[in-house]
């Protein structure tokens, strides 16, 4: 199952490339955009897809807080479950040697 969804995963990926690159031959006509220090000339497609990439790699950042916290949570309650387990553990222990 896994070694299925890699392979989704590349074709997917790699489906993605070849639409970006399709558009962006498909929509050559020149853009200028004046960045105040210099002019950068670009084909139109060339800059809707690097929005794109702009835009998945800043949403890529900003869920990576998000994961952090989650991963830093589970290890907290996974450290939690196992103090509990001991104590619990230990209580079954204490009250076996009584009877």
């Amino acid at each position: 199952m896994r070694i299925i969804k890699l392979l989704l995963l590349i074709l997917l990926v790699i489906v993605v490339v070849v639409m970006s690159l399709l558009f962006m031959v498909e929509n050559n006509m020149a853009m200028t955009v004046d960045l105040f220090i210099f002019d950068l000339t670009l084909s139109s497609g060339s800059w809707v897809v690097l929005s794109f990439v702009v835009g998945a790699v800043a949403g890529l950042a900003a869920a990576a807080g998000v994961f952090v916290r989650m991963y830093g949570r589970q290890a907290q309650l996974r450290r939690k479950v196992l103090k509990l387990e001991r104590t619990l553990d230990k209580l079954r222990r204490s009250t076996s040697k009584g009877w």
